[in-house]
């Protein structure tokens, strides 16, 4: 039997999952495994992947709440919303990896040549 780990900031906890060689996925037992604040938000990379569909299974709605396609201003934000309500760090997360996607600006960057 395999176990992992994933730490999640405020919404902070340490979820334990236990993996068996049927790779049946059930959580830890007696791991001291506690939920502090108002749930926990696990975000894996890619929907579908293994991390997500560990995830997936780890979900208790309105207590633990998942998100998927993390990228670093979906963290940024979670981060800076966790002490506000579960749901408003997910929808925050969610919208911040929406508006962290653009198109670079050609005429507002430098030329990294010159540095003009």
């Amino acid at each position: 039997m395999t176990t992992k780990s994933a730490a999640v900031t405020n919404y902070v906890a340490l979820v334990s999952v236990s993996v068996t060689s049927a790779g049946l996925i059930t959580p830890a037992e007696n791991s001291g495994t506690n939920i502090h604040g108002n749930g926990v938000l696990v975000m894996s990379d890619v929907f579908g992947a293994t991390p997500s569909n560990i995830a997936c299974k780890l979900l208790i709605a309105g207590r633990v709440e998942g998100v998927s396609g993390v990228s670093l201003p979906m963290l940024v934000r979670a981060l800076t919303y966790r002490n506000e309500a579960l749901k408003v760090v997910v929808g925050k997360a969610i919208s911040g990896g929406l508006e962290g996607v653009m198109q670079l600006p050609i005429e507002n960057c430098r030329d990294a040549a010159t540095g003009s």
